[in-house]
């Protein structure tokens, strides 16, 4: 799972209710490229990811950025 949010507070909110329901291998991001990024490098080393949290309104690269950037790759499009 990932969470991607550029306030931290709201990440380590989501991930600490995420591992209370049981879920384990929660990574952070705090906008759109560095997830896209985490993504691919996940994907490349053969685990990617099977589920994507997201703000809507991040400051550097948005969430549209990041979706469309997700829908080029092929083998990523299972996460929109």
């Amino acid at each position: 799972i990932l969470i991607v949010d550029d306030m931290s507070t709201i990440r380590k909110l989501l991930t600490h209710e995420l591992e209370q329901l049981g879920f384990t291998n929660i990574q952070e991001c705090e906008d759109g490229q560095e997830a896209y990024d985490k993504i691919v490098d996940m994907h490349i080393l053969g685990n990617p990811m099977d589920f994507v949290f997201t703000d809507i309104h991040m400051r550097k690269c948005g969430v549209l950025l990041f979706v469309k950037s997700v829908i080029k790759k092929k083998h990523m499009e299972r996460l929109i």
